[in-house]
């Protein structure tokens, strides 16, 4: 709890200070909670915020600091070091190597300039160090409870801010509190991210009032003794609206006055209006003038400056430093030691505000060269740089474009831009158009609104042709990386024409030509793709020989998914896959090679190559665990699930569309239907229906969806489940108004979302077999079309049932053939069953036996029980003696219990597994409990054994 001390300096803060300890306690018990303490400057956040780091000390918990600064407020990640950077200085080397181990060493760009990575998607390597911050934070909290306090968060760096965020998404499986203290009023974006950690069910979130007038008269009779008069108490009440800090600072400059003072009530209203104000500057004033320079000089370099900086600013000689430095402490303005800091922010402010605006800014300009001189961090020197307003010396231009190159490798692009602003004020001459062309890059990946006009002024400001053109795929690159494709449409057109021209200047550029060509192509996307020019044979033969540049295999994959959605052919799409997948140039920048990969495999998906699709998949997840990035984890895993399913695994497939669906509360959303589809569709073929119903409970209502094109996969899905439930006619709307979408968008065959099977289903379920005639006929022709086997063979089936009889088993037939030897063994299970269920029905017993028991092998295989039921059932009515169903071992665990009992067995720690689903390590340890009580076993070292007999064969993860 806090000290004596603390609670006298804390009248009327019993609610706050219970709240802190509610806090602190949840981090004991292993549940982490938020704080979130808001209030004008001076009610006694900041004490607050002391209260609690004494209270976690003394409850042997470790407590990290930060605060936010004004001048400081767009330095990336700013306050997220002042957190962390003194505990890993503080760890002996060995313990830092700890700390900064498994994803935690996603940090090091933070830390150490020279692990900064190159070309990055700036969201993407913000979401990584969020990732390895947040592991991190449970590394330092692996031995005791952490504290994190955070000051003045009103003025905290965006990038802290969507960090604490991120941290919140987990905290409650952490033995982590988290406090933050702000003022209302902030601006965008603080105010909005700290209006999200308020509001997060996690948080707790209290408003700070002023005290009452009981509470002044007993604080200005405490300090005051028998002058406190009830007339000149309610003069301070009434001076200072109850404010503590301005109180304390007014009953101070009275306190200073002594007895001699006339008539202390009108020295009160001398003061009022800014009493803390004229208070300080009283008191500064009355200071030795060393004092004053030294508080001057730390006011501009802000807390935490070190005294020699200070000294070397204010001019004074170290000796002379000191002893200015010990008065200021003495007279409560700074805080005892070093490094030195104001003991308020209104101290600090007020200082700042008495030097005149002139002197701050040459002030500022000294302090840069003395930061940059120091081997200090580039964005701390930016900052100054930028508050010197035009003060500063020449090398300040090359300074900001090295402190923005900075800010974008910790994927703080904003903070980028505001270094390049500054840098293309300070730069003239030849040099200026290439710092231009830098500004438009940082802004179109920013999403700035002046990124348009900039790209055009930077362009223009380049040499014609080649110069022209290299820049045009720079900023096609980085408006299709911000989502502006139709500015990086502009930019590369402008570029194709500078080459297409027929200038001197452009001649000999045919690969930048050709690279920009398929730029335009890829960024373009699906509707573009479709339309996509000639030329697609030659990329494709340029990929074969390791030719193909990264937009051009972006080109492709685009491509292959739009020729797979379309329904061209299967066979088109797998060559125009594997040729976007084909080698990689590892110096291609801009352009992600992962999204080629994602986007190709889904191609691969869709034409039923989903062996080589998983294993594309399977190293996208594996690089997206190593660098952090929960995002392309999401969107591999999900399009991985649909893999899974299509292929039988069933467990898996949950696994994976769990994986992705847990994503969604770090911002992961747009294939979000579709995630929560597939997880559904298995786990009906597992027999799980309860879960199945509870898989398609989307957040947020129906129509925050609708409009989506993977609604389309929901809308299948939930048909499906409709018509297992006993609603063939909800089933038939479902899947109608499925189809009716797809149909508008051309992409309406069985490989997409076999929307015609389940509604041929549900139109024979309500007796109209007529429409369902049609559906199947239609279904067929359009999958013999494209080519994918394992949608050939769905056709196939559901078109078999329709037609009966002896039409009906050839089809079905048909089916089990082209299905076999695909890999593809759920629709081979199912075509099995239906073959051998309509031969047993035309009186051909012993000939439905073999389809029959190869359908229960394999739907036993694919952990399909209410296959294996039918098929097992339909087998003993056909005269066989099936085996009985597996019901043991590993059977009993959840796909996720297998899946973490997998990586366990493997020899991971629950740290690392934890690392890669980007989940807790105490979720992993809850999990893998339940499975040593399934599995009878009493640790990891029994479950190699437990798990010898488990089939799947899926890559380490």
């Amino acid at each position: 709890m806090p000290t004596k001390e603390h609670t006298a300096q804390l009248l009327e803060r019993a609610e706050e200070l219970a709240a802190v300890e509610r806090a602190l306690a949840a981090a004991r018990d292993g549940s982490g909670r938020c704080l979130v303490l808001e209030g004008q400057a001076g009610l006694g956040k900041s004490r607050l915020l002391a209260a609690a780091r004494e209270a976690a000390a003394g409850a042997g918990a470790a407590a990290l600091h930060g605060r936010g600064d004004e001048l400081e407020a767009e330095f990336s990640f700013g306050v997220a070091l002042q957190l962390f950077a003194p505990a890993l200085a503080a760890a002996a080397p060995r313990e830092r190597e700890r700390l900064l181990s498994g994803a935690a060493a996603l940090t090091r760009p933070l830390f150490d300039a020279a692990d900064a990575p190159g070309a990055a998607d700036e969201r993407e390597q913000a979401f990584s160090v969020f990732h390895g911050l947040h592991w991190l934070a449970a590394g330092l909290a692996e031995g005791a409870p952490l504290l994190i306090a955070v000051d003045d968060a009103h003025w905290a760096d965006a990038l802290s801010l969507r960090f604490l965020n991120y941290l919140l998404q987990r905290l409650d499986e952490l033995p982590v509190a988290v406090i933050v203290a702000l003022r209302p009023g902030a601006g965008e974006p603080q105010r909005r991210l700290a209006a999200r950690l308020a509001a997060h069910p996690l948080s707790e979130a209290l408003a700070l009032g002023p005290l009452s007038e009981g509470a002044v008269t007993e604080l200005v009779t405490a300090r005051l003794g028998a002058a406190a008069t009830p007339e000149l108490c309610q003069a301070c009440a009434t001076a200072t609206g109850g404010n503590p800090f301005h109180l304390q600072e007014l009953t101070t400059a009275l306190a200073a006055d002594g007895p001699s003072a006339a008539d202390p009530v009108r020295r009160v209203e001398e003061l009022a209006g800014d009493a803390a104000g004229r208070a300080l500057l009283a008191r500064l004033m009355a200071l030795p003038a060393a004092a004053g320079r030294l508080a001057e000089a730390v006011a501009v370099l802000g807390d935490g400056a070190p005294l020699g900086d200070a000294a070397r600013l204010a001019e004074l000689d170290p000796d002379a430093a000191a002893a200015a430095a010990d008065e200021l402490a003495r007279s409560a303005m700074l805080g005892p030691g070093t490094p030195l800091a104001f003991t308020h922010p209104i101290v600090r402010a007020a200082v700042y505000e008495h030097i005149p605006s002139a002197s701050r800014a040459r002030g500022h300009a000294t302090a840069a060269g003395l930061l940059a001189e120091a081997g200090s961090d580039p964005e701390r020197v930016a900052s100054h740089l930028l508050a010197a307003h035009g003060a500063a010396e020449p090398w300040a231009a090359g300074a900001l474009r090295e402190a923005a190159r900075h800010a974008r490798a910790r994927g703080a692009g904003r903070a980028a831009v505001r270094y390049l602003r500054g840098a293309v004020a300070q730069t003239d001459g030849g040099e200026r158009a290439d710092v231009l062309l830098e500004l438009a890059v940082a802004e179109a990946y920013a999403h700035d609104p002046e990124a348009p006009g900039r790209a055009t002024e930077a362009l223009d400001a380049l040499a014609p042709g080649h110069e022209r053109a290299a820049a045009a795929h720079r900023l096609g690159e980085a408006f299709g990386g911000g989502g502006d494709h139709q500015a990086a449409a502009t930019v590369l057109e402008r570029g194709i024409a500078e080459l297409e021209d027929g200038s001197p200047e452009g001649a000999g550029d045919g690969d930048l030509l050709r690279t920009l060509g398929a730029l335009r192509v890829a960024l373009g996307g699906f509707e573009y793709a479709t339309r996509a020019p000639g030329g697609l044979d030659a990329i494709v033969e340029r990929a074969a020989r390791g030719e193909a540049s990264a937009a051009e295999r972006l080109m492709l994959a685009h491509s292959a998914l739009a020729e797979g959605l379309t329904g061209g052919s299967a066979a088109r799409v797998g060559r125009l896959a594997h040729a976007a997948l084909g080698r990689e140039d590892p110096s291609d920048r801009g352009v992600s090679p992962v999204s080629s990969r994602i986007l190709a495999a889904t191609a691969l998906v869709v034409a039923d190559e989903l062996v080589e699709a998983a294993d594309v998949l399977s190293a996208a997840i594996a690089a997206a665990r190593q660098r952090g990035s929960v995002l392309v984890f999401a969107t591999a895993s999900h399009a991985r699930a649909h893999a899974w399913y299509r292929l039988g695994r069933l467990e898996d497939a949950v696994a994976d569309s769990q994986a992705a669906i847990d994503a969604s509360r770090y911002g992961w959303e747009p294939e979000l239907p579709s995630a929560h589809a597939v997880l559904a569709l298995a786990l009906m073929e597992l027999g799980e229906m309860t879960a199945a119903a509870a898989a398609l409970d989307l957040p947020g209502g129906e129509e925050r969806w609708s409009a989506s094109f993977t609604w389309n996969d929901y809308l299948e899905a939930r048909g499906r489940l409709r018509l297992l439930s006993g609603d063939p006619e909800a089933a038939l709307e479902d899947c109608m108004a499925c189809g009716h979408s797809l149909e508008a968008m051309s992409t309406s065959h069985a490989s997409v979302v076999p929307w015609r099977s389940t509604a041929v289903r549900a139109a024979l379920a309500l007796g109209d077999h007529e429409r369902a005639g049609q559906l199947a006929e239609r279904d067929l022709e359009l999958a013999r079309a494209f080519g994918a086997p394992r949608a050939l063979a769905l056709t196939l089936r559901t078109a078999g049932t329709v037609a009966g009889g002896d039409r009906g088993v050839a089809l079905l037939r048909e089916a089990v053939e082209t299905v076999e030897g695909t890999g593809a063994e759920l629709e081979h299970a199912h075509a099995c069953f239906e073959l051998g269920a309509a031969l047993y029905a035309e009186g051909h017993r012993l000939a439905a036996r073999d389809p029959l028991k190869t359908a229960l092998d394999l739907a036993d295989r694919c952990g399909a029980t209410p296959l294996a039921e039918r098929a097992r059932a339909e087998l003993v009515a056909a005269g066989a003696r099936p085996r009985r169903a597996r019901a043991q071992g590993s059977d009993a665990l959840t796909p996720r219990e297998l899946r973490l009992a997998r990586m366990a067995a493997e020899g991971m720690t629950n740290r690392q597994i934890a690392e890669g689903l980007f989940i807790t390590t105490k979720t992993v340890e809850t999990h893998l409990g339940r499975v040593y009580r399934k599995l009878e076993i009493d640790s990891r070292g029994g479950l190699a054994a437990a798990l010898a007999g488990e089939a799947s064969s899926e890559p380490a993860p």
